[in-house]
């Protein structure tokens, strides 16, 4: 009564059948192979599970349970035996999200992939003339970027201090 209507492909009319209990006649005809196949309810809701999470990322668990109508503890069993199997994965792995999310594991190894393809592509090497200008304005050797004053001693000291050298090294060649 409160259900939301959905299209589903018509090659998936069977299995849709068997996890809703739709009528056994389609509203729209259907040749009979693609009617033939039965499974039992558990099963058909499980396929349709796996399949919603290999389209989609990590989402919690209710939104699952809410958009198909399954029973939680249901669900909650399936996913459990689907992460047993290696098949899914359960965790906080959305950070903005504070619920458990379960995804795909195919699906979050592809994500998790495409991140460092995008990581790797903004560090990018410079050439050494860039490298160089960057070096001689970081020490303040650059004509624009060159310190005077009282307080220059005291800010140079504190973007050498991780420096590690030794004392002869500070006196005779940094300082």
């Amino acid at each position: 009564p409160d259900a939301e209507a959905r299209w589903i492909a018509a090659d998936h009319y069977a299995l849709y059948r068997d996890a809703f209990a739709l009528p056994e006649t389609p509203p729209v005809p259907l040749p009979s192979a693609l009617l033939a196949e039965r499974c039992g309810t558990d099963e058909a809701r499980q396929v349709i599970v796996r399949r919603f999470l290999r389209r989609h990322g990590p989402v919690p668990c209710d939104e699952i349970a809410q958009r198909y109508g399954f029973p939680l503890p249901w669900l909650q069993e399936t996913l459990a035996a689907l992460e047993q199997r290696g098949e899914i994965v359960q965790g906080h792995l959305v950070a903005d999200r504070p619920a458990l999310q379960v995804a795909d594991r195919r699906v979050l190894e592809r994500m998790h992939q495409r991140t460092l393809a995008l990581l790797r592509r903004e560090i990018q090497p410079v050439s050494v003339l860039a490298y160089a200008d960057l070096l001689a304005r970081w020490q303040h050797l650059h004509p624009a970027e060159r310190l005077s004053g009282p307080a220059v001693v005291t800010r140079l000291l504190q973007q050498l201090r991780a420096v590690s050298a030794p004392g002869v090294i500070w006196e005779r060649d940094i300082l």
